[in-house]
């Protein structure tokens, strides 16, 4: 079975089996059971807890990679890449966050890590730490036509490591790339590596 919901619908108690498509708003007042496929072209919302009339953004997964990259020579190397769907940032106050992760080597080399929005490029940290692991998570907040703030952290063993805020002026209407780069001033082999990396919309 299919349907297509294009209007404000408030419903008990339901059980739908098959693909769904909700391209409006669906208040649901008891418990939706879903059992196929369902596709939202709406933002959807609920309330937290037992609230009543607070609505939190529904929040997913955009992309996930689980690879190792590493570092082969001085240069800056990607980590990995995705490119953001246009529109996605649609409205002021819609958020994207970015996390990737890795490890440092043993030689005390000055070791870089990079945000992307586009085409400008954020530099969170420059260490020398050793044998150490690295989380790195990013924010990219709509403030306007055409305009983002960019904030982060890189965290370590020891602790917050570096930090960023900043703006970009990246074209929301087309897709955005959004990615990391390692680099080591040694360039020694496997010095600094980006094992994974996740997109999601937080709001």
């Amino acid at each position: 079975a299919s349907s297509t919901e294009s209007g404000i619908v408030t419903i008990g108690a339901q059980t739908i089996a098959g693909a769904k498509t909700f391209s409006g708003a669906a208040v649901l007042s008891s418990t939706l059971d879903v059992t196929g496929v369902a596709s939202f072209t709406a933002h959807p919302r609920f309330e937290p807890g037992a609230s009543s009339g607070s609505y939190a953004q529904a929040r997913g997964l955009l992309n996930a990679q689980h690879s190792t990259v590493a570092n082969s020579t001085t240069t800056e190397t990607t980590g990995h890449t995705y490119d953001l769907p246009a529109n996605t940032l649609d409205v002021a106050g819609r958020v994207v966050k970015v996390t990737a992760w890795g490890k440092l080597g043993p030689t005390a080399n000055t070791k870089t890590i990079r945000f992307y929005c586009g085409s400008t490029g954020f530099q969170l940290v420059g260490t020398s730490s050793t044998s150490n692991y690295w989380n790195m998570q990013c924010w990219v907040v709509k403030t306007g036509s055409n305009a983002q703030d960019v904030n982060g952290c890189v965290v370590m063993l020891s602790g917050i490591t570096g930090a960023i805020f900043g703006t970009a002026t990246q074209t929301d209407t087309a897709a955005i790339t959004l990615k990391t780069t390692i680099q080591d001033s040694g360039g020694g082999a496997s010095e600094i590596t980006e094992e994974g990396f996740l997109v999601e919309v937080v709001g």
